[in-house]
């Protein structure tokens, strides 16, 4: 005789949504270790999870950018702005200007205002790249390449102003074009970035002033030297509302060839930081501080990953998702965003609609 074990009945719930729950182990979530890691940390180590101590953590980020510019002059001159050309183009009107940066020196930029009448327009200072005649290209003198923001952001309704820099184009020292002798000749114990933000500086009260532009809406974008040029004026002039840098953010601690930004020929940036990095030590600011010191402001940064002119391209993304953190800490997620791409150095298409885009949502909204 068998024994047989009867079967507990089990009634089961089929309306209960448990029965399709399965126990799973889910894996811990990787930290992502990057070089800039130290974003968010104060002075003692501790983190910054405050929107006053990050605020406090940027004012000492500007207060060392500021150390590295060297001395400014004192004294504003007059703008003594006027216009010495007209034409009118199907779209917008260029004007050529010169604009009084110093009492002894005028710089010459092309001034697009769209012809579609509004009572003010949002405006963009468009700062030019290491080309002769970056001015003239960035207005559309040679047509509207991707190269020709400002004649394209004018055709989409923004008022431009595209300053020529002041050691090229019609500003070209007898040294040759970028050669920064005669400006330390000069100013000795100045920069040429810190000339380059005072000489940008005057451009933002010109725009301030005409009647047809909205003040507080005004922009900065700029390709490669005009990329970082914009970063560096945005950090100290918040009359800067909205930025586009285009190939030209790069990184002190990740570049091998970081000495660029300190030559002892040609174009010099910052002559004080070449001591420091010939001696291997660290710079006392460096990029990622100087973008996340723009938060709560709107910024689009474009930026190859095959772009040769900056050393370290690859440790770019890392850089943005700890700029990204301090937006989040801010209060505006939304506010910065970046875009990476394969193609070499330059201006393209997808550039010119990402930057249109970004602008019109942040000035002409």
């Amino acid at each position: 005789m068998t024994n047989k074990t009867n079967p507990i009945p089990v009634h089961i719930n089929r309306s209960d949504p448990r029965r399709f729950t399965h126990v799973t182990t889910r894996p811990p979530k990787p930290r992502l270790v990057t070089p800039f890691d130290d974003l968010l940390r104060g002075a003692n180590g501790k983190p910054i999870r405050t929107p006053r101590l990050w605020q406090a953590r940027r004012k000492k980020i500007l207060a060392a950018f500021r150390a590295t510019l060297g001395v400014f002059p004192s004294q504003h001159a007059a703008l003594g702005a006027r216009v010495i050309a007209r034409e009118r183009l199907e779209h917008f009107e260029r004007r050529k200007v010169e604009i009084r940066v110093h009492a002894d020196e005028v710089a010459t930029a092309y001034l697009c205002i769209p012809r579609r009448p509004l009572p003010s327009h949002p405006a963009v200072l468009c700062l030019p790249q290491t080309h002769q005649r970056a001015h003239e290209i960035m207005a559309g003198f040679d047509g509207r390449s991707p190269d020709a923001y400002g004649a394209r952001l004018a055709d989409a309704g923004f008022v431009t102003l595209c300053p020529d820099h002041f050691v090229s184009g019609e500003r070209t020292p007898k040294d040759g074009p970028f050669v920064t002798a005669e400006f330390y000749r000069r100013h000795p114990r100045w920069s040429a970035v810190g000339k380059a933000i005072w000489d940008n500086q005057r451009c933002l009260d010109y725009l301030e002033s005409l009647p047809c532009v909205n003040a507080r809406r005004i922009g900065c974008m700029g390709h490669s030297l005009g990329a970082h040029s914009a970063l560096f004026l945005a950090a100290l002039d918040e009359r800067v509302q909205c930025v586009v840098s285009n190939c030209g953010i790069s990184s002190f601690r990740c570049n091998p060839n970081r000495c660029h930004w300190s030559r002892d020929g040609w174009y010099v940036y910052f002559p004080s930081l070449r001591a420091l990095f010939l001696k291997g030590k660290p710079a006392p600011f460096d990029f990622h501080e100087l973008g996340a010191s723009l938060a709560p402001r709107p910024w689009l940064d474009i930026s190859s990953l095959n772009d040769p002119t900056f050393d370290g391209a690859e440790h770019l993304p890392g850089m943005f998702i700890r700029i990204t953190e301090v937006y989040r800490l801010m209060g505006a997620s939304n506010r910065f965003s970046f875009f990476t791409h394969g193609e070499p150095h330059g201006m393209f298409e997808h550039s010119c609609a990402l930057a249109e885009s970004w602008l019109r949502q942040w000035l002409a909204a």
